[in-house]
């Protein structure tokens, strides 16, 4: 018997950027999606004991998306390829949810199970994806342009001078002048 999707009215996608953006893999359903935020705080009091909140910093997104495939084995052994593939890969993934889009999120792990649906043929997936957060890169402030510009460098070229008596004298007093 082969699974047939639930109709719930909703649906979450998960694409991946190939000539357009395409579906990941040939799943049959998603059988659930969720996501958690969430940041780092400082445990350690602060100065007058303040709290501030630029030290306050926004841990990655994390979605986590259960994938199933009906069918015979190899074809879930296919797809079972493309996800191992893709998380020892660098590919970003697109995740579209009813209630929002996630972007540049990279497979980092999967879960596999087999479910009692359809007689043990249904294969479940637990993807999680970790969000790739992306900084803009500023222009250095400094410019050296003419780097030949810069006073010239003593190399350690000089003579020695011989010290004269009255500074070997001076020196032998703790160096306070004779009168």
């Amino acid at each position: 018997m082969a699974y047939s999707k639930p109709n719930t009215g909703w649906e979450v996608l998960v694409f991946i950027k190939k000539k357009g953006w395409q579906k990941f893999c040939d799943y049959s359903a998603i059988e659930t999606e969720g996501s958690k935020g969430s940041a780092q705080t400082p445990t350690v009091p602060l100065e007058n004991g303040q709290f501030a909140m630029f030290n306050k910093v926004q841990d990655p997104t994390e979605v986590t998306v259960s994938l199933l495939f009906d069918g015979d084995y190899e074809l879930q052994n296919m797809e079972l390829a493309k996800i191992k593939s893709a998380k020892n890969g660098t590919t970003l993934f697109k995740i579209v949810t009813p209630s929002e889009v996630y972007s540049n999120m990279s497979l980092n792990s999967y879960n596999i199970s087999r479910r009692h649906d359809s007689g043990g043929h249904l294969l479940a997936v637990d993807c999680t994806f970790l969000e790739i957060k992306s900084s803009a890169i500023g222009k250095n402030a400094y410019s050296n342009t003419n780097p030949t510009s810069g006073n010239d460098v003593k190399k350690g070229n000089e003579t020695t001078k011989t010290p004269s008596k009255k500074m070997i004298s001076t020196l032998g007093r703790g160096g306070k002048a004779m009168e």
